[in-house]
C-alpha cells in the first residue's frame, strides 16, 4: 500500500504558512462596448529567500472579472444590504380586528363576510366604521336588507362558511368593497 506524500499548507504568497504576508492590490479596466473588461492584481512582496535569487520581477497573480460575474456580485450584494435593512425596521402591528377580504353581497343593502378573529360572544360583538360605532347590532336580517343604515348581526353559518359571519349595512347604504372605509368588528 502506497502512502500519500505529506500536506505542506502554503499562505497566499507562496511561502509555507507562517504567518502575514504582505500583498499589494492594484485594479485596472477599461470600456469594450458591450464587454467591459477589469483586472485585479494581486502583487506580493519578495521574501528574504528571493532576494538573492536571479533578477527576476515581483510574482504577479491575475483576475479577470467578467461583466456577468459582476452583476451576479452586485446582485448578491444589493440582497444581502436589503435584506439587513428590512430585518432592522420594526414589525407593523396586526391589527386583528380588521375585516379583509372581499364583503360577500347577499341582497338589498346587505353584504356577508366571514369572520376570522372573535373576542367573546357572538351577540356582544360591536361593529365600526372608520371609528364610527354602527348599529343596532343584532338587527333582524329582513331589517338589514330592505332598510341598511350600519345595521348587523354576527351568527354563526353552518352552510356556506362554516364559522362566524357578519351580515352588515353600512351607514349610508354603499357597497363596503368600493366606499373606502375599514371596518373593524371588537
Amino acid at each position: 500500500m502506497q502512502g500519500f506524500p505529506p500536506v505542506r499548507r502554503v499562505g497566499a504568497c507562496g511561502l509555507p504558512y507562517a504567518g502575514a504576508c504582505p500583498i499589494r492590490l492594484a485594479f485596472e479596466g477599461r470600456e469594450q462596448g458591450l464587454i467591459d473588461s477589469y483586472q485585479l492584481h494581486a502583487t506580493k512582496a519578495r521574501s528574504p529567500r528571493q532576494e538573492g535569487g536571479g533578477g527576476q520581477g515581483p510574482g504577479k497573480t491575475s483576475f479577470s472579472i467578467s461583466a456577468n460575474a459582476r452583476i451576479v456580485i452586485g446582485s448578491a450584494l444589493f440582497a444581502l444590504v436589503s435584506s439587513a435593512f428590512l430585518y432592522l425596521l420594526p414589525a407593523s402591528p396586526i391589527d386583528r380586528n380588521l375585516l379583509r377580504g372581499s364583503f360577500y353581497y347577499f341582497k338589498g343593502h346587505a353584504f356577508q363576510i366571514p369572520v376570522k378573529y372573535l373576542d367573546g360572544e357572538l351577540n356582544a360583538a360591536r361593529l365600526y366604521e372608520d371609528d364610527k360605532l354602527l348599529g343596532p347590532a343584532n338587527s333582524d336580517r329582513q331589517e338589514i336588507v330592505t332598510k341598511g343604515g350600519g345595521r348587523f348581526q354576527v351568527f354563526r353559518d353552518n352552510t356556506s362558511f362554516f364559522g362566524p359571519v357578519l351580515l352588515l349595512s353600512t351607514s349610508d347604504n354603499s357597497n363596503p368593497n368600493t366606499n373606502g372605509r375599514k371596518y373593524h368588528l371588537r
